[in-house]
């Protein structure tokens, strides 16, 4: 909700209003910025998850040239959908596209069976890309940790990640 950002935005509608509804939308403009927005919320969900999606681009392209051999994760929301709708991580796409090397769903049940299907569900939607499956270890005891590692294996995650170390 920068100012740019909503500027950029509403450069993107503005000729798809008439004169007058642009004039009532920028007048409103002045008490409330989101104003453009709040007309257009799907479209502005659409713009901000595609400026996201530009951005993990530029970071794969400046990573990978920078050190070819570099891998490029993202730790993102485990349900594509709601990555996606609420979050703006179109991962399935980037994963697809070639923009990362490792998807990391932050699957954080502290419930083993539920664990594993964020993972599973995860795994299904990542395609081709290796799934590392994130584990909320801050929030389980060891025991509970280690049943996770196992339910992460059981679904062929490629790997998990342990969240947080400093929680160890």
């Amino acid at each position: 909700y920068s100012p740019l950002a909503l500027s950029e935005f509403r450069a993107t509608k503005v000729g798809l209003v008439a004169p007058r509804e642009r004039q009532r939308l920028d007048d409103l403009a002045t008490k409330d910025p989101a104003a453009w927005a709040n007309m257009f919320p799907e479209g502005w969900a659409a713009f901000r998850r595609e400026r996201l999606t530009t951005l993990v681009r530029r970071l794969h392209d400046a990573a990978k040239s920078a050190r070819p051999g570099v891998i490029v994760s993202a730790a993102v929301m485990p349900n594509a959908d709601v990555a996606r709708d609420q979050h703006f991580q179109d991962w399935s796409a980037w994963a697809s596209a070639g923009l990362l090397d490792a998807v990391c769903p932050m699957a954080y049940a502290t419930d083993v069976s539920d664990f594993a299907e964020q993972v599973n569900r995860a795994r299904s939607r990542a395609g081709m890309t290796p799934v590392w499956a994130g584990i909320g270890a801050w929030q389980l005891s060891i025991d509970r940790t280690a049943d996770h590692v196992r339910a992460a294996r059981k679904a062929a995650a490629a790997g998990f990640l342990l969240f947080s170390y400093d929680a160890l």
